[in-house]
This record gives structure tokens, sequence and C-alpha cells, in this order.
């Protein structure tokens, strides 16, 4: 999918997910437990196990390499784009970067909360700290004007436009606007 980008919009951040080494890793133990056969009736039966996995895992091997191709993440300037669908930098409430057990290939999850309380994740980012800095700084830097329409009861219709002022959670990063004590993110004090 190619990346279509409006005027003004450039791309900041843009990647595939890492490949999950996981299930190639397992192919190969797998296919070397055949020969547990050899070394004795102990080894026979996780011998079978290992003939039985060896398919499976060789399938979903396959499977893995030719999906990975077609996933995508971009970071825009106004704009994260994920499997084909989008969200606009102006409803990102927060996002929380994890690195649980790929932190040996400094992959992880980057999770997006919208200000409507939705979320979605980039799985298998490298440097997911990076990614989540990335959005939360594109965030911070969009233009922050909300048009307010008032309207008298006899009176035409008036448009006012008012700067809106957001603070970054020292904790988090997450932004919210000024004045509010707390944050939504993570309930740190701002």
């Amino acid at each position: 999918m190619r990346l279509m980008l409006a005027a003004g919009e450039s791309v900041l951040w843009s990647a595939r997910p890492v490949y999950p080494i996981r299930y190639p890793l397992l192919t190969i133990v797998s296919f070397f437990g055949w020969f547990l056969v050899t070394m004795g009736s102990v080894w026979i039966p996780i011998g079978v196990v290992s003939f039985l996995l060896f398919p499976i895992f060789a399938g979903i091997t396959l499977w893995k390499a030719v999906r990975h191709d077609k996933a995508q993440y971009h970071i825009t300037t106004q704009r994260i784009v994920y499997d084909g669908n989008q969200l606009l930098l102006e409803h990102l409430g927060s996002a929380q970067a994890t690195q649980p057990a790929g932190f040996l290939r400094r992959s992880g999850t980057v999770t997006f909360q919208t200000i409507d309380g939705s979320s979605f994740s980039f799985k298998r980012v490298r440097q997911p700290g990076m990614v989540r800095d990335v959005a939360l700084n594109a965030k911070t830097n969009l233009p922050s004007l909300t048009r307010v329409v008032a309207q008298e009861k006899s009176g035409p219709v008036d448009e006012l436009i008012v700067r809106e002022v957001l603070v970054k959670c020292p904790y988090c990063g997450a932004t919210s606007r000024q004045g509010t004590t707390t944050c939504p993110a993570c309930g740190g004090s701002l």
C-alpha cells in the first residue's frame, strides 16, 4: 500500500513490524528433535512430538513470512497510519510503549489511546519508546486551534478562534489541556 500524503504533510517515521523469529527457531528445534529417537526409549516420545510439530511450525513460519511484507506503520505530521486505517493526530489522547520479551531485539509494542477511549497498537516495532515520542511530539507540534461557534438568540452566527494550550505529562508523555491537574492517561500530577 502506497501512502498518499496531503499538502503540507510529511512522513516523520515509517517502518514494518520486526519479523518474529519465534517460529523459525521452533521449526529448527523441532527438526532436530527427530534425532532424539536414536538416543534411546526415553527420548522417543519427544522425537514423535517433534516430528508432529515440525510441519506445523514450518507452515506458520512460511505464513508469517508471506504476511509480514504487507504490514506497514507510518507517523506523519498530521496522522498515524496503520493496517490501511488512519488516526488524525488531533484525536490522539496518549501513547504507551512496552518492551516485554523483545528486549534482545529492542522491539516492543506502542499502544495509542484516542480521545474517545479506543486504542490500537503498532506491534513488534524497533525502539518503541522512540516511536511513542515521535507520535507525541507530532501531536504537540500540531497547530492547536479550536473553533468555537457562538450564536445569540436573534443574532447571526459568529465564529471565534480560541488558542488551546497543551501541557505534556512528565511521567508518560501524554498531552492534556493546560489547567488539568492530573494526567488522563497515567493519573500523575501535572
